[in-house]
C-alpha cells in the first residue's frame, strides 16, 4: 500500500470521526431538549363539567363553559393552557398519552371543546 493511499484512508477516517462527533453533539442536544420539556397533565381537564354534543362535521364532541365551572380554578388553568398553545380546531391541543384533543373558538369566548382522540 502506498503512502498516498494511507494518507487518503487517514483523511477519510478523520472525516468520519468528525461527522460522528457532530452527530453525537446533535443527539445529546435533542435528547436534553426532550427531557427538559415538561409534560402537561390532562387531569385538570377531567375535573371540568362537560356536555355531550353532536354535529354533522365533528360527529361526537363535548363542550364546557366558564359558567358551568364557576368557582373552579381548573377552568381558568385549562383555558390558559389552550390559549398559550394557540389551540384551534385546526391545531388541537393534546400531549402524549392523552385521551382527548382540546381547542377553542375565538368567536365563542369562555367555551372549551374536546373530542376523543382516535386510537392508534
Amino acid at each position: 500500500m502506498s503512502e498516498q493511499n494511507i494518507e487518503e484512508i487517514c483523511e477519510i477516517l478523520t472525516d468520519l470521526g468528525n461527522g460522528l462527533e457532530a452527530l453525537s453533539v446533535d443527539i445529546k442536544q435533542r435528547i436534553a431538549k426532550i427531557l427538559k420539556t415538561p409534560r402537561i397533565s390532562e387531569e385538570p381537564f377531567f375535573a371540568l363539567k362537560w356536555d355531550k354534543k353532536e354535529g354533522n362535521k365533528l360527529k361526537e364532541y363535548e363542550t364546557t363553559t366558564k359558567a358551568q365551572n364557576s368557582g373552579s380554578d381548573n377552568f381558568h388553568h385549562c383555558l390558559n393552557i389552550l390559549t398559550r398553545n394557540k389551540a384551534t380546531i385546526q391545531n388541537r391541543f393534546h400531549d402524549k398519552g392523552w385521551g382527548f384533543s382540546y381547542w377553542l373558538y375565538p368567536q365563542r369566548e369562555g367555551t372549551i371543546y374536546r373530542q376523543i382522540l382516535p386510537k392508534k
